[in-house]
């Protein structure tokens, strides 16, 4: 497992996805080839750098055909540093539809 993307699947498709702590509001950036089971790690306490501000809903998720657009994407939100902007940009791309791709 790579960054919570199994090695074995990493031509299936991949998504990217943002996922906010219901205690404290902090965001999370992350990908994965299945959205369902990363979202209960986050809350079951198996993500090290999630595990003290659990739990979380997911806030964002854009599904990319391969591992690496997913990662570019990635990459892409975590760059905005302040979580703000990040969240204008969640909102803008969830108004419109979908974000272009990478």
């Amino acid at each position: 497992m790579i960054g919570g993307v199994e090695v074995d699947k990493v031509d299936s498709s991949c998504w990217v996805y943002v996922i906010e702590s219901i205690v404290n509001n902090r965001l999370y950036i992350g990908c994965t080839n299945n959205i369902d089971e990363r979202l209960k790690r986050h809350n079951y306490g198996r993500v090290r750098s999630t595990k003290k501000d659990r739990p979380y809903m997911l806030v964002y998720s854009e599904q990319h055909g391969c591992l690496s657009n997913a990662r570019k994407k990635e990459l892409y939100l975590k760059s905005f540093k302040n979580p703000s902007y990040l969240r204008q940009y969640i909102g803008a791309v969830s108004s419109v539809g979908r974000a272009p791709d990478f």
